[in-house]
């Protein structure tokens, strides 16, 4: 990584760049990069669903919903996140990563509802 970080300043080939909205020289850095208009609705799409829906719903679920059963769907990240991998990154999908994200909710399903303090 430091040779390839090495490279990016001198400008050799093979130097890590961000793809085609790498910043050219003598260009501002506030200056947003160019994208085609269906990227950026992915990007404000993004921004608002995690940033903003997301802890939304989490608190309205803490206050609204046991506490178990808030944190069990709190962990449903992983298994959700399998098809927007697939739709997204048209990426394939493997028995070991849906093994992985069923065991991983399973497990938080089964402390938070079976584990009582004495």
């Amino acid at each position: 990584v430091a040779c390839s970080l090495a490279r990016s300043a001198r400008g050799a080939p093979g130097a890590l760049r961000a793809g085609n909205d790498a910043k050219r020289p003598g260009e501002p850095w506030y200056k947003l990069p160019r994208q085609d208009p269906r990227a950026w609705l992915g990007v404000v799409l993004g921004v608002v669903l995690i940033t903003f829906l997301m802890p939304a719903m989490y608190n309205f679920a803490l206050f609204n919903l046991p506490l178990a059963m808030c944190l069990t769907l709190g962990s449903l990240g992983p298994v959700t996140s399998i098809p927007v991998l697939w739709l997204m990154k048209r990426e394939r999908i493997t028995w070991q990563i849906v093994l992985g994200s069923l065991l991983a909710t399973l497990g938080v399903a089964l402390f938070c509802n079976t584990w009582s303090p004495v």
